[in-house]
């Protein structure tokens, strides 16, 4: 992004909650608990083109993580040329604000100050403290309410250059897995910057960020997605929260990256997300990272493993890389593209019926439970594709067997070529009953 304009303040001021109410989405966790949001989040205002970004809470301590958090924030003021400082109006101007007003002017900022939390009139009358940061202007709103937000996005309009709105169709792709699995670092090697937080300690990522790149003219929009845990092993309000996200992520992309640690073996923890991410029936690969800390007797054992753990993915293509060294990450990019492609495959429902003809030629479907007769397939169509879902007519769908199921389904994607991605294949009788 050339142009955004960059919240920044101290932590739990409200610039989350402001976020959400700007881009009119749920995107950035929200909580009373202080240092939620730790990466750049990003979000459009709806018909403008105006882009907005959600940082970290600064406090300028030298401990833990917050060295990491100031470096993100530097890099979103980077592409903010009139960042917008929030500050509570209900706790008053704070040593804090006056630190990182400072902090920006040292950097040749110039920047709004927006008092959030002025939801009554005395909180109103007592905003004129906050004029001794010396910016720009000063903006009363509240996040919560919605009061001031068209006067903030006016501000913006005026210092920001109009940038036009393209609808584009975005192929969108999650990284997703277990925590410290090295999603944020593949992110940042796929996008070459450092987009997302990285750090040794479990469980840094909490909101879903994400990056676009483009690749031989399709866009694609990258998201990295907290780790996912039991529910039992989940520690406080805010991994329960990004765990949410997560979810959420994981039913609004189109391809899914399940990644996988080379260091730690396989685990049932990766069994439960890879289970998961299956039962969306969207495109799948897995990606086992840190591939260049293995033996080569250490990759052999991998490269059995993988295709026994999940018998149930089969056919899911396996990629190993290191986000570290870069070993193989460029092949990432060409394996979304393509299976998004062919997940997205239609077949005329000509084709359909004749390979059910040509499949009850070669192979008997079986016989009914009382013997009366096999039965019968009469014909078949695609009804959907992102995933491919094929309606088949038959007589008396509630006794076909699940083997003949699983013969059938193998059979259309070696015919129709869907050789890596999930199809869904519904038996339907003439007296449209429905059976999966």
């Amino acid at each position: 992004m050339k142009h955004i304009t960059a919240l920044v303040g101290r932590p739990n001021v409200g610039k989350s909650t402001l976020f959400n109410r700007l881009i009119q989405k749920r995107k950035s966790l929200v909580s009373p608990i202080s240092g939620v949001t730790r990466d750049r989040v990003m979000g459009c205002i709806p018909h403008t083109g105006l882009w907005i970004c959600d940082t970290g809470g600064l406090d300028f301590s030298p401990e833990g993580i917050q060295e990491h958090l100031q470096h993100q924030v530097e890099l979103a003021l980077a592409c903010s040329p009139y960042p917008i400082l929030v500050v509570d109006g209900l706790e008053g101007l704070h040593p804090l604000d006056l630190e990182i007003a400072t902090w920006l002017k040292r950097r040749g900022l110039q920047f709004y100050v927006a008092v959030n939390k002025c939801d009554v009139y005395k909180h109103t009358f007592g905003a004129s403290e906050f004029y001794k940061l010396g910016g720009k202007e000063l903006i009363l709103l509240s996040a919560e309410h919605g009061t001031g937000i068209s006067d903030l996005i006016e501000k913006i309009q005026e210092v920001t250059p109009l940038q036009k709105v393209v609808e584009t169709q975005d192929i969108s792709f999650a990284f997703v897995g277990k925590p410290n699995v090295g999603k944020s670092s593949l992110l940042n090697q796929l996008l070459k910057e450092e987009r997302s937080l990285v750090h040794h300690k479990p469980g840094t990522t909490r909101d879903v960020i994400d990056g676009r790149i483009t690749f031989f003219e399709k866009k694609i929009n990258i998201l990295d997605t907290a780790g996912i845990r039991r529910h039992a092993r989940t520690e406080g309000v805010l991994e329960y929260l990004g765990m949410i996200q997560t979810h959420k992520a994981i039913e609004e992309a189109q391809v899914l990256g399940v990644v996988l640690d080379a260091t730690s073996g396989l685990t049932s923890g990766d069994a439960r997300i890879a289970g998961y991410a299956f039962e969306t029936r969207k495109p799948i690969m897995f990606i086992v990272n840190k591939w260049d800390l293995l033996d080569t007797e250490q990759k052999e054992v991998w490269k059995k493993n993988t295709s026994t753990f999940f018998p149930y993915l089969s056919y899911a293509p396996t990629l190993f890389v290191s986000a570290k060294t870069g070993l193989h990450v460029s092949h990432i990019l060409p394996l979304i593209t393509e299976l998004y492609e062919e997940c997205g495959q239609r077949v005329a429902t000509s084709k359909v019926s004749s390979f059910i003809r040509d499949l009850q030629k070669e192979f008997t479907p079986p016989l009914r439970k009382n013997r009366q007769g096999p039965i019968k397939l009469y014909y078949g169509t695609q009804v959907s594709a992102t995933p491919p879902q094929f309606v088949l007519f038959c007589s008396h769908p509630e006794e076909l067997h699940f083997s003949y199921k699983r013969f059938v389904e193998n059979r259309l994607r070696k015919q129709f070529e869907f050789h890596r991605v999930p199809i869904n294949v519904i038996y339907r009788s003439h007296r449209s009953d429905v059976v999966e």
